[in-house]
């Protein structure tokens, strides 16, 4: 077995810690990227609904207009009947 001045294993003390720290930084790092691609694919699927949402709207808007157009001339027919 080796022995070690009290300078080497300080030194040594030094490296392993900055090693550890170094590994504790890098995990950190791999969970915070994680995390952002979670949010990423979060945010993808929220847009995709929100465009579902809009072409739902747009959809029912047109229906909307043409039973406006419908009760256009429902009433205007029931007046030209009143009139005659």
């Amino acid at each position: 077995m080796m022995k070690y001045s009290i300078r080497e294993e300080a030194a040594l003390c030094s490296v392993e810690q900055q090693f550890d720290g170094m590994k504790r930084r890098d995990e950190a790092h791999a969970a915070m990227q994680d995390a952002n691609d979670q949010q990423r694919q979060r945010i993808k699927s929220l847009e995709t609904e929100i465009e579902g949402y809009k072409k739902q709207i747009a959809k029912e808007e047109e229906h909307n207009e043409k039973l406006t157009l419908v009760l256009t001339s429902v009433r205007w027919t029931s007046r030209q009947q009143e009139v005659t």
